[in-house]
């Protein structure tokens, strides 16, 4: 949810920077001229935003990368465990005659 957050408030600063915003009621990219403090603050919080795009993007792959991981493992041992309930015990330690 942080990355979709992330990429909507990029989307919509470069939107402020086009003249643009977005209409939700209506579903489209209105014109709109802003004044010189909306477009300050759209500068302070698109530096700040770019400048956090790199954490941002590092805790993502981490957390996926972790996260694939874990689904790996589950499934190497659910694999494991299926194999072991399949396999007659009694025929791989009886010895052979």
């Amino acid at each position: 949810q942080i990355w979709k957050a992330f990429r909507c408030t990029l989307y919509t600063l470069a939107l402020l920077f086009q003249g643009k915003k977005r209409n939700i009621l209506r579903e489209r990219v209105d014109h709109h001229s802003f004044d010189r403090e909306q477009l300050m603050m759209g500068v302070v919080l698109l530096s700040v935003f770019v400048f956090l795009f790199p954490s941002v993007l590092m805790y993502y792959f981490c957390l996926a990368s972790a996260w694939l991981v874990v689904v790996l493992l589950q499934a190497a041992l659910s694999s494991l465990a299926d194999a072991f309930a399949h396999t007659p015990a009694l025929a791989l330690w009886a010895p052979a005659s």
